[in-house]
């Protein structure tokens, strides 16, 4: 039964076959994630030029691995055991770098610069968690805990502590 272990059923709605009946195509109403990796459906990976690409949020969890990964590595051959050898100062100029490359990019060029600097940003906010110890799955769950409580409710609650 798929969802027995998860929990994230899927209720059939209808069921097609094709013309010569060697194909069913169920229409479901998903109660939660179809994936066990949390994604939508299971079929959020893709083939590019015969390599596969990750998809969806699943790339932040590789990414978060490759982190970690560099943690190890040779600071002289990889940028990010590079960041993270010349410490916390460094880090923090790359975001403070990349924040204001997007706010210029926002200001004043295509959407297609401000996707490609906010991914920028998007990576070396990453390495900065990665080197506090911080993982993505607390980022989602603080994420979570702030879905449907109003931001300004929520900026009250944090300064009050």
């Amino acid at each position: 039964l798929k969802g027995e272990t998860s929990g994230n059923f899927q209720e059939v709605v209808s069921v097609r076959f094709d013309c010569d009946g060697d194909t069913l195509l169920l229409h479901v109403e998903p109660k939660g994630p179809a994936c066990h990796t949390g994604e939508r459906t299971c079929f959020y990976r893709s083939i590019v030029g015969g390599e596969v690409k990750p998809g969806g949020p699943a790339v932040l969890s590789l990414l978060e691995r490759v982190l970690a990964e560099r943690k190890q590595a040779d600071p002289s051959k990889s940028y990010v055991a590079s960041l993270y050898s010349k410490g916390l100062p460094k880090i923090l100029g790359k975001i403070e770098e990349e924040s204001g490359e997007l706010i210029e990019a926002a200001n004043v060029k295509e959407n297609a610069e401000v996707l490609y600097e906010f991914c920028d940003l998007l990576f070396h906010s990453m390495v900065l968690l990665q080197h506090k110890g911080i993982k993505m799955d607390d980022v989602y769950d603080e994420l979570g805990r702030r879905f449907g409580i109003s931001g300004i409710a929520e900026k009250e609650a944090r300064v009050k502590k």
